[in-house]
């Protein structure tokens, strides 16, 4: 009688192509018992040969996981935090998402999140040419003022020079706190590079899909941030396991 809730996101793919892989697996999902979550894990990843379409898999399975949880959760009247080891903070700042617009909406926006107490303030980049997005980001630094924090993200659309000169330029100006996947991770040479080149830190997120592809980011030193949720990785434990490496 007890309903578990998930979501599976579709942020690099079609809602359609995520939804196809779960109704594909379910067969190695339907009547297994909600605690036997990495047996059933396993049985996706494996049996299901998901395990080369990372990304694709992860997504779809992450829905799946959170439902597995939420099931044992209500199965034993605890919150699913708990069961993964408890709370160890009352609370968690996080940041404000903003939107690309033209300057005065920028700072709409930024105004907006400031009236709701956020401090940190975080916007894609490298969708358009770089002086207009200067205009975006320097909007945002006028509206949170020298205490807030500017985080930026490229999404790996930058080239190596590119990714330095704006960065070192922006930075200088206008005090960027960090800067997400400023170029592509497939070889980290470059984004260890950048990393070297400019004063803001830099995160990694994209091809953190994987503990090999983790290890592999975390030794290459290319990143002060590793920046990654429990639907990158497909569950919830690998997620834990992860942000401990």
């Amino acid at each position: 009688g007890l309903v578990g809730w998930g979501e599976s996101p579709g942020q690099l793919s079609s809602a359609a192509a995520i939804e196809a892989t779960v109704r594909h697996i379910a067969p190695l999902v339907l009547g297994r018992d909600p605690w036997d979550r990495e047996a059933i894990a396993r049985s996706f990843f494996r049996r299901g040969t998901l395990h080369r379409w990372t990304q694709m898999a992860n997504f779809a399975f992450a829905g799946i996981d959170h439902a597995l949880w939420d099931l044992c959760g209500k199965d034993c009247g605890q919150p699913v935090h708990r069961l993964l080891g408890g709370a160890v903070r009352d609370a968690v700042d996080h940041c404000f998402h903003v939107y690309q617009a033209p300057p005065d909406e920028i700072a709409r926006q930024c105004e907006e999140g400031r009236a709701r107490g956020y401090r940190v303030f975080y916007m894609p980049c490298a969708r358009h040419p770089a002086p207009v997005e200067a205009e975006m980001v320097e909007a945002i630094r006028k509206t949170i003022s020298d205490e807030g924090k500017i985080r930026l993200d490229a999404n790996e659309r930058w080239g190596l020079n590119e990714a330095i000169r704006n960065l070192n330029d922006w930075d200088s100006r206008w005090r960027i706190d960090f800067c997400e996947a400023p170029v592509a991770h497939d070889l980290p040479d470059g984004m260890r590079e950048v990393r070297a080149r400019v004063p803001c830190a830099i995160s990694a997120n994209e091809c953190l899909s994987s503990e090999a592809d983790v290890l592999r980011l975390v030794r290459s030193r290319c990143a002060d941030v590793y920046c990654f949720a429990p639907y990158w990785v497909g569950t919830l434990k690998r997620f834990v396991a992860l942000a401990h490496l």
